[in-house]
């Protein structure tokens, strides 16, 4: 699954490369834990796009309903 600080390894890499993207998967299950993961990628990466991220949790999306995002 993922975790925060393989997230934030990767995304330095693809800053520091400049191509490429990240697709975070596994565990991400609540709004709160996707939010962490865009700001990471936010903090690092010129550009957030679904070129350059991606979250794939597919438990994510009924939470993300009942948040109304």
């Amino acid at each position: 699954g993922a975790s925060e600080a393989a997230a934030e390894v990767l995304l330095d890499a693809v800053a520091a490369h400049g191509s490429g993207g990240v697709k975070v998967s596994g565990g991400v299950r609540t709004a709160e834990q996707a939010d962490a993961y865009v700001a990471l990628a936010a903090a690092r990466l010129p550009e957030v796009s679904p070129r350059t991220f991606r979250i794939g949790a597919s438990s994510l999306l009924d939470a993300l309903l009942e948040r109304g995002a």
